[in-house]
C-alpha cells in the first residue's frame, strides 16, 4: 500500500518537473538559435514578414522582441502578465478598443513536436525558445479560433 503511494508521488513528481521544464522560459536554449517569423495583416490580407529568420541568444519570445524592438517597430507595454504588445511593422493596436484588430500570435517547435494554435500561446514572456522554432504573429480582429477552419 505505501508503495502504491511512493510510486504516484514520484509520477506526479517526475510529470511536474518534465512539465515545468517544457514551458518554462528560464529552460529555453541559451546559445544561438535560429528563429523564423512570419508577420501577417489579416485586415488587408498582405504578409509584412514571410519567414524571416532571426539569429538570437533569447530564452523566452519576450526577450527575443525585446532585444529586436527597432527591428520589428515593436510597440508594447508590460503588463500584469509580460509584455503585451500593441504593434509591429507599424500597425499599432493601441487605440482600437474591444473590437480590435489585435495581435495574435501562433507558435510550432517542430523539433520538440510543440504546435500552439492562433491565440493558444502563452505570453510572449512564458515562451521558451529552441532552434528553428516558428513565430505567426496575425493582425486580426478574430480571437484564436475563430480564424480556424
Amino acid at each position: 500500500m505505501n508503495f502504491k503511494k511512493i510510486l504516484i508521488a514520484f509520477v506526479v513528481i517526475v510529470i511536474g518537473v518534465t512539465l515545468t521544464y517544457t514551458f518554462s522560459p528560464t529552460y529555453g536554449e541559451q546559445e544561438e538559435k535560429e528563429l523564423v517569423l512570419t508577420v501577417i495583416d489579416e485586415q488587408t490580407s498582405s504578409v509584412l514578414l514571410d519567414h524571416q529568420v532571426f539569429k538570437t541568444n533569447a530564452s523566452s519570445l519576450g526577450e527575443f522582441l525585446r532585444e529586436n524592438h527597432e527591428a520589428l517597430q515593436l510597440e508594447a507595454e508590460e503588463s500584469k502578465y509580460g509584455l503585451y504588445i500593441t504593434g509591429i511593422l507599424g500597425l499599432s493596436a493601441k487605440d482600437n478598443g474591444p473590437s480590435g484588430p489585435f495581435w495574435l500570435y501562433q507558435y510550432e517547435s517542430k523539433e520538440r513536436g510543440i504546435v500552439m494554435p492562433l491565440g493558444q500561446a502563452p505570453s510572449a514572456d512564458q515562451l521558451p525558445l529552441f532552434d528553428k522554432d516558428e513565430v505567426t504573429f496575425h493582425y486580426s480582429s478574430m480571437l484564436g479560433d475563430e480564424n480556424e477552419g
